[in-house]
């Protein structure tokens, strides 16, 4: 009898990892949503820094990620305030979305190595799992939208839906705000405007100028800022 309880205890609790249908619709359209927003938003178009391996060319990037995130979340507050997204959902859930992000991380790191090698000028290590972590190419992009840049935008958002969800539970929950959870909407908070206001600013880093895309800056981007 205890073994049996042990092991109905162990599928309840491993139940709430595993991603059904609505988690994965919900985190794929999300994403999705983002790219086309990032797409079709009017953007301030900037220069990129000099690129390896000469450092001569110079690409054009879209910067709309303020814009994007103002739309978002004023749709996001619409659909809490209608009753279509009820945000302890989200909490509930939140072992699930973690599996869905790095399973669509890992759908990634695969997809971009398998892009990477029609392109013979991409640089190779000589060893696939350090392609797939240090990642091939440079500079992907898919319907014009760079795809390291563009990673920053649903994951940096996706953490502000997360700590809005949180909030809206805590309140619920206590009928009140505590401080501690207060004091770290509030940094969470300015760290994230503070991104999004000075984005530019991110194409001077050595993320977009020298890393390629692969393991380490697909998974730090979607599961590691969202989740971690």
């Amino acid at each position: 009898l205890l073994l049996l309880t042990c092991s109905i205890m162990d599928v309840i609790t491993w139940s709430k990892w595993i991603p059904d249908f609505q988690v994965a619709v919900i985190y794929v359209t999300y994403v999705t949503i983002c790219f086309f927003l990032h797409k079709i938003v009017p953007a301030i178009t900037y220069k990129g820094e000099p690129l390896p391996p000469k450092y001569e060319s110079r690409l054009d990037y879209r910067i709309n990620g303020l814009r994007v995130r103002i739309i978002f979340c004023s749709g996001l507050i619409f659909l809490w305030a209608t009753g279509c997204i009820n945000p302890h959902y989200i909490i509930n859930r939140m072992s699930a979305f973690f599996v869905m992000g790095n399973i669509w991380a890992f759908s990634w790191i695969v997809i971009h190595y398998l892009m990477g090698l029609r392109d013979p000028s991409n640089h190779k290590h000589g060893n696939v799992l350090k392609d797939l972590w240090y990642g091939i190419e440079l500079n992907p992009r898919i319907l014009g939208v760079d795809m390291k840049e563009f990673a920053y935008t649903p994951t940096m958002m996706q953490w502000l839906v997360i700590n809005l969800c949180a909030l809206a539970a805590h309140y619920e929950k206590y009928d009140t705000v505590h401080a501690g959870m207060l004091l770290y909407q509030a940094f969470t908070f300015v760290y994230i405007v503070d991104y999004f206001y000075f984005e530019h600013a991110i194409l001077s880093i050595y993320d977009i100028i020298e890393e390629r895309f692969g393991f380490m800056l697909i998974w730090g981007d979607y599961v590691w800022i969202s989740f971690v």
